[in-house]
């Protein structure tokens, strides 16, 4: 019997996966604005006055490595839309502020 190579099985699965694409709109302070572009492909949709911005990020959610990259931004970004990616956002930090918040 004859195997695939890894590349195949890979492709095959990743064919089988549902891709979620969502759109995701954020208002990034001026210290988070190169990350944000360079880390999750922000677009820029606003620009204010004090180099702040409104951006659209787009992920798919099934995928974690965004996810991370816009914990890591702190409170240099806040998620304006979809709701339910904000809640997904302050679930994680309130267990978080929980963990270290144990006596």
């Amino acid at each position: 019997m004859k195997h695939k190579k890894v590349e195949e099985i890979l492709h095959d699965i990743d064919n089988q996966m549902p891709r979620k694409l969502t759109e995701i709109t954020v208002y990034v302070k001026s210290e988070a604005r190169a990350k944000t572009i360079e880390y999750l492909n922000g677009i820029i949709t606003c620009e204010y006055d004090n180099n702040d911005c409104d951006m659209v990020l787009y992920v798919i959610e099934n995928e974690h490595l965004w996810f991370g990259t816009l914990l890591s931004l702190g409170d240099g970004i806040e998620i304006k839309a979809p709701e339910h990616i904000r809640n997904r956002v302050l679930e994680s930090a309130k267990k978080i502020v929980a963990l270290y918040q144990k006596l």
